[in-house]
């Protein structure tokens, strides 16, 4: 096995995941209405859930990447491998499925997640807490078809391009979301705990105001205070 190309991998692993962590850290700096966990990428903010498509989504992007990377780095000359036309189709029908569910999710208004997210059951779980099946063999394929490909990126190093994904894998995955997309716009909402809504922040402006409001009653109480003790001081003569 070429060792470049393992370096190149891990390498480009470790660089993601440490990016990952400074953009939670960034995130957690500026999102104060919810907790901002490490695989946030893969929450649906709609209703505080991990996402099936958004994680099928993730793993192929780490996967590809993990590729691209040892690719690069197992070749002698240095030259930028080239990406088969096959992945494109792929990573489309995979964009097109999350961004779908996404859509579902917000039309249909799901119930809102009062806890933390929790994998096992948001991943494999359907609104009924049962096991779902389309949602089980999405992520099984998912994770056959990337071991396959991974396995042909390894033996491959040296190659000037990544890869090609055969066309009845894409097929598959193709067929793979539709049941589960299907599945997910039909299944029903389930109630639950509606999102609370937080307080709104108070600026220094409505502080300002709420300063001046106390200010200008004292003073009209006082005013009011002043002429009717006037008024009681010099009686009105009788004519």
């Amino acid at each position: 096995m070429n060792a470049a190309g393992v370096v190149g991998a891990g390498g480009t692993l470790a660089l993601l995941l440490v990016l990952q962590w400074i953009l939670v850290l960034i995130a957690r700096k500026y999102v104060a209405d919810r907790e901002v966990i490490f695989w946030d990428l893969v929450v649906t903010t709609e209703d505080e859930r991990y996402s099936l498509s958004r994680l099928q989504l993730y793993m192929w992007f780490v996967t590809i990447l993990i590729s691209y990377g040892a690719i690069y780095f197992a070749q002698r000359e240095g030259a930028i491998p080239d990406v088969p036309e096959e992945l494109y189709i792929l990573m489309g029908v995979i964009t097109s499925s999350t961004v779908a569910s996404t859509v579902i999710t917000f039309t249909k208004k799901a119930a809102w997640n009062p806890g933390k997210p929790n994998f096992f059951i948001d991943v494999f779980f359907d609104s009924k807490n049962s096991l779902d099946l389309p949602r089980t063999q999405m992520f099984a394929w998912t994770i056959v078809i990337i071991v396959v490909y991974l396995v042909q990126v390894f033996r491959s190093l040296g190659d000037s391009s990544l890869p090609r994904v055969p066309a009845g894998l894409i097929v598959l995955m193709g067929i793979s979301n539709g049941a589960y997309l299907g599945t997910k716009a039909a299944e029903p909402v389930q109630p639950s705990v509606s999102k609370p809504e937080l307080p709104k922040p108070i600026s220094l402006v409505d502080v300002a105001a709420a300063t001046s409001s106390i200010q200008w009653t004292q003073a009209t109480s006082a005013f009011a205070d002043l002429v009717t003790k006037a008024r009681q001081s010099n009686p009105k003569p009788n004519s």
